[in-house]
């Protein structure tokens, strides 16, 4: 959680530099506090509609491979792949 530290409870619109977040410089400026309950509908639909569509790809792709064999053919792939570094 990026604001567990005690430093910055409380503190509106203070812009605090909070370093490097994997290859992404992030500054963060606190503009107020929520409290914490449960959220809307709007705000978890795209997430849950996102998440359950991930879990039925999975499924999906499961259901494929337990009933098919996959079989790649290299020449094939090897043909595309030249193709595609062609300018």
């Amino acid at each position: 959680m990026v604001f567990a530290d005690e430093k910055y409870a409380k503190k509106k619109n203070k812009i605090y530099k909070m370093g490097q977040i994997g290859e992404d410089f992030v500054v963060v400026q606190i503009y107020d506090f929520l409290p914490s309950g449960p959220k809307s509908l709007e705000e978890t639909r795209g997430p849950v509609a996102s998440k359950y569509q991930e879990v039925l790809e999975q499924r999906w792709i499961s259901d494929l491979e337990s009933r098919y064999d996959v079989i790649i053919n290299n020449e094939a792939v090897a043909n595309f792949k030249a193709k595609l570094n062609v300018k």
